[in-house]
């Protein structure tokens, strides 16, 4: 998932009427890339042009954002939970199941055992679960969007404010 875009939807979601300039100026992204977005969610009834300059917000389907691929393409996670990724299926079962083995997860999640302890490994790295014998506990739960692992030490919580 694109931080951009996240950002840019949390603001679409926050603001209901909005600009260009806004949401590339809260995002931190280049115009362009807002112009992009925006053209995308008008194409598919997500917002909607309300004077010059201005668009307004028509359809609110939720917290996660609508993901815009290069080719122009969108998902909605919102209406559609089966395309979420593995991290994504797999903190939403954490979120359900707090305390829970690796086994748990994998089943509910429909993972390979090695790819959910690998998630599981990262959880605890960063903090958000607690190893407790065989099992494990969401330590962290900081709301529905997953966060995300740098890879450099560093995490991103789309939940958390900034």
């Amino acid at each position: 998932m694109s931080t951009s875009q996240l950002k840019m939807w949390r603001e679409i979601r926050k603001e209901r009427c909005f600009r260009v300039r806004d949401l590339h100026t809260s995002s931190n992204c280049a115009a362009a890339t807002a112009r992009r977005y925006l053209r995308a969610l008008a194409r598919e009834g997500y917002v909607a042009k309300a004077e010059t300059y201005w668009f307004r917000l028509i359809k609110d389907t939720g917290p996660l954002p609508v993901r815009v691929a290069m080719d122009g393409t969108l998902t909605d996670l919102n209406l559609e939970p089966d395309k979420r990724s593995d991290r994504d299926k797999f903190w939403q079962a954490m979120r359900i199941s707090p305390t829970f083995t690796v086994g748990d997860i994998a089943v509910v999640t429909e993972l390979e055992l090695v790819k959910a302890k690998q998630l599981v490994s990262e959880f605890v790295r960063c903090g958000y679960v607690q190893r407790l014998g065989n099992r494990f506990r969401l330590v962290k739960n900081t709301g529905p969007l997953t966060p995300l692992n740098s890879g450099r030490g560093q995490v991103f919580d789309p939940n958390v404010e900034v």
